[in-house]
């Protein structure tokens, strides 16, 4: 279509007229516009923007492009030999065009998954702080305690836990196509499959809350009958108290929200182990340390001996068990229920396997033995 067919297009105001062109375009594959003005460009943008509903991406390498990149809501300029001003002017700039499907396909994907988990785990984990505090407040006769210290509460979101959200709203990966290269060519396949499970919906919110409400409940009741039951107390014959009790909520929620974390992860670097291993681990060490066991504390004098083995078993059997479950459904959806990006990271992880067995008996001059050939299907 030429520019001035574009021009009697963009300007006609019959709803007939426009609604049978759209059918039209709708049932082509690709459409070509030509001798279009900056102008004209922007307003074709415009135009399914407005008469299609749809995410609309524009790419462009001149300044006669602009007006369409900043109409489109993703706009990408490419660096060439016709300057600057449309990589200037977009959201995305390239150097090359073939670098557009990685840049959709992969780091879109990247992007997509982590701004759905990043949704979710930070739902949880305050879901399930929040219901501690609810428990209590009803045990406690709705009169308004708070079980947990002002400073783990201040320090919750802000310090503790929030390397590990960080990682995974910036830098978790499911799939690198590029250090797998079998799996670059189902890269639509892999995007459309989260898409098709609603990996960003409604639904998913309302399972991961469910869990939340689930896992605090867990952790809420065994902690005060668990305490109740072993009946721990200190060097001088003191009982557990409500200090004691917020300790272990406290570490005990902690160790919940960083088990779900870890377990979900699929990117095992040496960045990600040091951002689990020394930022959060460590900073959240340092602080239990402050608040329970030295003088400055608020949870020191109540209750001195936190050394006891009776209170640290308890912790203990907390831990094992939100382990236990989340290691056992994480099981069942890699095995039961595969995503086609779960069945292709198993796969990725048998090839690595392989590949170091390969590299292992070369090494030793053995024979190799045949490996066996495995298809995937597509869902």
């Amino acid at each position: 279509m030429e520019g001035n067919a574009i021009q009697k297009i963009i300007e006609c105001q019959e709803k007939d007229f426009i609604g049978n062109f759209t059918e039209v375009v709708a049932a082509c594959k690709s459409l070509i516009f030509c001798r279009s003005t900056p102008a004209q460009k922007g307003s074709i943008v415009k135009f399914f923007k407005v008469n299609f509903k749809k995410t609309v991406l524009a790419i462009g390498d001149g300044g006669n492009d602009v007006n369409m990149i900043q109409e489109a809501d993703i706009g990408v300029g490419l660096m060439g030999k016709e300057g600057n001003q449309a990589a200037s002017a977009s959201d995305f700039s390239l150097c090359q065009f073939r670098f557009l499907d990685r840049l959709l396909l992969q780091h879109g994907r990247w992007a997509y998954y982590r701004i759905a988990y990043f949704f979710v785990y930070f739902g949880f984990k305050n879901m399930l702080i929040t219901f501690v505090l609810f428990y209590f407040l009803a045990y406690s006769g709705w009169s308004g305690a708070n079980i947990l210290s002002s400073a783990y509460l201040t320090c919750y979101n802000s310090v503790i836990s929030v390397f590990l959200t960080i990682y995974y709203g910036v830098l978790e990966q499911d799939i690198n196509c590029d250090m797998y290269s079998p799996a670059y060519t189902l890269m639509p396949y892999f995007y459309k499959e989260y898409k098709r499970i609603g990996l960003f919906s409604y639904k998913r919110y309302i399972l991961w809350s469910i869990g939340a409400i689930a896992a605090s409940a867990w952790i809420y009741f065994t902690t005060v009958y668990g305490i109740g039951f072993f009946g721990p107390t200190d060097s001088v014959g003191r009982v557990a108290d409500e200090r004691s009790l917020s300790s272990s909520l406290s570490l005990t929620s902690f160790l919940a929200i960083t088990i779900v974390a870890y377990l979900d992860m699929y990117n095992f670097t040496i960045f990600s182990w040091f951002v689990f291993g020394v930022l959060t681990i460590l900073i959240a060490l340092i602080y239990f340390i402050i608040e329970n066991f030295l003088n400055i504390g608020p949870n020191y004098y109540a209750w001195s001996d936190n050394f006891n083995l009776k209170w640290w078993l308890v912790i203990l059997l907390q831990f094992c068990s939100v382990l236990a479950v989340r290691v056992a459904y994480n099981t069942l959806r890699f095995n039961v229920w595969p995503t086609l990006v779960q069945q292709w990271m198993i796969r990725r992880n048998r090839d690595y396997t392989i590949k170091h067995k390969v590299e292992a008996v070369v090494s030793f001059g053995r024979e190799l033995e045949p490996i066996p050939e495995t298809t995937y299907r597509l869902q």
